[in-house]
């Protein structure tokens, strides 16, 4: 029997060599290889040096990585290209034909007009759905088709059918009438004759969440309908868009090009989305000014540029998002529970009588005086209490908390109500729906105070 002593670091250095030898082995047998047909490329990656509707060698098929290896025009160099980017033929000749006849639409895109459009596995509107498009989300046109007639009702819709693909590969048809189809060699050259377009700046590949996230955690204002995970500025490089979501504002924006202004900041074109990085490391983001047009002029959560322009701000946060909510949500039955402690049943002769449980939920008997002006009309007796509202700024000094109580039998009307308990007394003043954003109250416009005396404890 033979003994060995095995050497990590000399077993790493033969491992090299051999993986090393492999790869040059493999890139000698791929250039002496004959090809296995010729590709005409449907959609190039934004990073590809190979434009839409060129025609490239292929040399080998990957199904593992799901990728062809192609030759690069005029170059004696190769790239991996996406299976679904490429249309394979056996023959240089029909590549060409085909890529004549796909010229027409290089340069088209169709963009969805709204959310949950689809994309059907035939041109028939009671096809299979295969695809669910985003909002202005794009899809790369390869023909137009004919197809069955959409119709509403007795009258038949105006569009057109198309094949398309979609950015992550699905194929199938769309019906124009709710897509807008662009030419994006048109849209570019109009946008920007006196410029030369740039590379991606590298800071988009960050992660870029809202300011306000830092800003209200530090305030212990943990508001989470405006904490979560799908909140921020994001980048997909794949799919050649920019999708920006906000718990007041959610959009995406088509990418093709990006452009340098003389004021340093970057441009997204064709949607004309302005960004760039601040003194502060920040990222200020200016959308189109008709996107921002339903934002009221005080909202504190947006800036304002010396234009007028509304500019969203993001940083690059270190807060565990979902630790934050969870907490969050734990937090909420604490409050509850200590406001407890100072009683679980509130009597008025006048509002009736209230009682809470630390389950969470409440009984509100005899509240009739209350109806309509603060309370809902036939919305029984039962429901549910949330500790959810953070009081702001001077109100945390004339106020101890807030809540909101939902009725089983109309839980869309909420009521929220912030509190004091003094001298063995509970006093609510009812909140209505503009004195708070979210779940911060910021002002209190009512007058009516209700008193309950402590009846149970």
């Amino acid at each position: 029997m033979m003994n060995y002593t095995v050497h990590h670091d000399r077993v790493s250095y033969k491992n090299s060599i051999f993986l090393w030898f492999i790869g040059i082995l493999a890139l000698l047998t791929i250039s002496c290889a004959p090809r296995e047909g010729w590709g005409l490329i449907l959609w190039s990656a934004q990073d590809s040096r190979i434009a839409t509707g060129t025609v490239v060698p292929l040399y080998f098929k990957s199904n593992i990585t799901r990728c062809w290896i192609a030759g690069v025009p005029g170059t004696n160099g190769k790239e991996e290209i996406d299976l679904w980017r490429v249309k394979q033929f056996s023959s240089k000749r029909k590549a060409n034909e085909e890529a004549k006849a796909y010229a027409t639409y290089v340069s088209l895109f169709a963009q969805a007009k709204r959310q949950g459009l689809i994309m059907r596995q035939e041109p028939d509107n009671l096809s299979k759905q295969v695809y669910r498009f985003l909002e202005n989300e794009r899809c790369k046109v390869l023909k137009k088709v004919k197809g069955v007639e959409v119709r509403t009702g007795n009258q038949a819709l105006p569009g057109d059918w198309y094949l398309v693909l979609a950015s992550d590969g699905t194929r199938g048809y769309i019906f124009s009438n709710q897509f807008t189809i662009i030419d994006i060699a048109q849209s570019i050259t109009s946008t920007s004759t006196q410029q030369q377009p740039v590379p991606e700046p590298d800071f988009l590949q960050k992660t870029w969440r809202p300011v306000y996230f830092s800003e209200l955690a530090e305030q212990g204002i943990y508001d989470l309908t405006m904490f979560q995970t799908s909140f921020g500025f994001f980048y997909y490089a794949s799919e050649s868009r920019i999708f920006i979501n906000l718990p007041w504002f959610s959009k995406a924006y088509p990418v093709e090009q990006f452009f340098r202004d003389t004021d340093g900041s970057y441009r997204a074109e064709p949607s004309k989305l302005r960004f760039m990085v601040t003194a502060d490391n920040k990222l200020m983001c200016i959308p189109p000014r008709e996107d921002m047009q339903n934002i009221p002029e005080n909202f504190p959560f947006v800036e304002h540029t010396a234009n007028d322009d509304v500019a969203l701000l993001f940083s690059v946060s270190t807060i565990d998002i979902q630790k934050l909510i969870t907490t969050e949500k734990i937090n909420r039955i604490t409050r509850l529970k200590n406001f407890l402690a100072n009683g679980t049943m509130f009597v008025s002769s006048t509002y009736g009588t209230l009682t809470l449980y630390e389950s969470g939920k409440f009984s509100w008997e005899q509240y009739s005086a209350l109806v309509p002006e603060i309370l809902p009309d036939d919305a029984g007796t039962v429901g549910t209490i949330v500790m959810d509202r953070f009081l702001t700024g001077e109100l945390k000094e004339q106020w101890q908390g807030a809540f909101t109580l939902s009725f089983d039998k109309k839980p869309e009307q909420s009521r929220s109500f912030v509190y004091k308990i003094s001298n063995d007394k509970l006093i609510l003043m009812p909140l209505t729906a503009d004195d708070c954003i979210y779940e911060q109250v910021r002002t209190i416009s009512g007058t009516n105070l209700l008193e309950f005396s402590i009846g149970l404890r």
